[in-house]
């Protein structure tokens, strides 16, 4: 088990994949048959494979050439005599970025939390009735403390010890009862723990376009997931009057635009969406039908079929790693036990099942394709 840069170039073309299958299905009513729940285990597979970018002993090694030799050779060519090569300065670049990175996440996360001493505990007693009914409803005995802030939207934060913010302005019981459900389903569905990853994953590949694209998607499909598990025992009247709340927030969420807001990297699950979003949201909500004991039956039977695939094919992902191939030459060979040596260089010619790798003292591997290794065993017996 091995980590090589083939081995994590190979993790980024997957995820790059697999994130396009993603966007696909996220643009077009395939999501609505895909489903939700689905479309998360995705994510988390994708991120899986791009931090765990290992070959197995079973990785089968399928040598090219073309840009993979191009960008082998920039990564191992010194930028100028005596340098060191250019793929470590920018694996030197990477490390930076990360630590700035991680050092802005830091930041944001205690500057939250210090928000939180500009903000008075709300009290009232019809939130806290709301809540206290959730709570008895799905047996929490955590204490969730709700702020009345200056914000523009509601949201909720904390992992261990969540918080809702309201803004400071007045909400029909009715309005409240369903903001506050649709908050307390994020605590429930830990979204800000899910939020904190996907946020630390960020500053590890920040400088891979894609995990930008996923978290913006990752954020919608939150946003659903959590609408879903808010309506699903709802009636069309109730959920009519759902999405008229959603709507009633984001519109005084427009109307207040100018006003400060939490840092971004902790910015709200419950945020402001373009029209298309919100229209799919509703859309989503809408099309929600409540399922009979059979029918949620034979869903779950579906996740669970859809999992073990998933499962199957990101292993797959593991069983090959595509190389860069060079010519090598082949004057001066000399022999040793079952290796074959290139003078004057010292480089190894060596059989690994049906790959042929020619190994340098440094010891950098370069794949040869047959032709080429039995053209330079040939000049060796032929020096014998």
């Amino acid at each position: 088990m091995d980590i090589t840069a083939y081995s994590v170039v190979m993790a980024w073309i997957w995820t790059t994949l697999l994130a396009i299958i993603i966007y696909i299905i996220q643009q077009n009513r395939m999501l609505h048959y895909f489903g939700i729940r689905n479309l998360l285990i995705l994510y988390v597979f994708c991120i899986l494979r791009t931090i765990v970018p290992i070959e197995l002993s079973i990785t089968k090694v399928i040598p090219v050439k073309g840009v993979y030799n191009a960008v082998t050779r920039f990564c191992t060519k010194p930028l100028t005599e005596g340098m060191i090569p250019a793929g470590y300065v920018l694996l030197v670049v990477w490390g930076c970025g990360t630590v700035i990175k991680l050092y802005i996440l830091v930041k944001d996360y205690w500057m939250s939390n210090h928000m939180l001493r500009d903000f008075s505990i709300r009290n009232d007693d019809t939130v806290q009735r709301i809540l206290e009914a959730l709570q008895r409803e799905h047996g929490d005995n955590r204490k969730i403390v709700v702020y009345r802030t200056f914000l523009t939207v509601p949201m909720e934060m904390g992992i261990r010890h969540p918080r809702i913010l309201l803004p400071d302005q007045e909400y029909t019981e009715q309005q409240l009862y369903y903001i506050i459900q649709h908050e307390y389903t994020h605590i429930l569905n830990h979204d800000t723990t899910t939020k904190l990853i996907i946020n630390l994953w960020i500053c590890i590949f920040w400088w891979n376009p894609i995990t930008y694209l996923m978290n913006y998607n990752i954020e919608n499909a939150l946003e659903f997931n959590c609408d879903l598990t808010a309506v699903k025992t709802l009636d069309n009247e109730k959920k009519a009057e759902y999405l008229s709340t959603i709507l009633y927030v984001m519109k005084n969420r427009r109307k207040q635009s100018n006003h400060r807001q939490l840092p971004k990297s902790m910015n709200a699950l419950y945020r402001l969406h373009n029209d298309t979003e919100l229209v799919k949201r509703f859309r989503i909500v809408s099309e929600c039908v409540n399922m009979t004991e059979i029918e949620q039956k034979r869903h779950n039977l579906y996740l669970r079929l859809l999992s073990v695939t998933y499962i199957v094919i990101f292993f797959l992902t593991y069983c090959f790693v595509i190389q860069s191939k060079f010519d090598v030459p082949v004057e001066g060979m000399t022999k040793e036990v079952d290796d074959y040596y290139i003078e004057p260089e010292k480089i190894i010619l060596r059989q690994n099942g049906d790959v042929y790798e020619v190994i340098s003292e440094e010891g950098k591997v370069i794949i040869v394709d047959e032709e080429t290794a039995m053209q330079m065993r040939e000049v060796f017996l032929e020096g014998e």
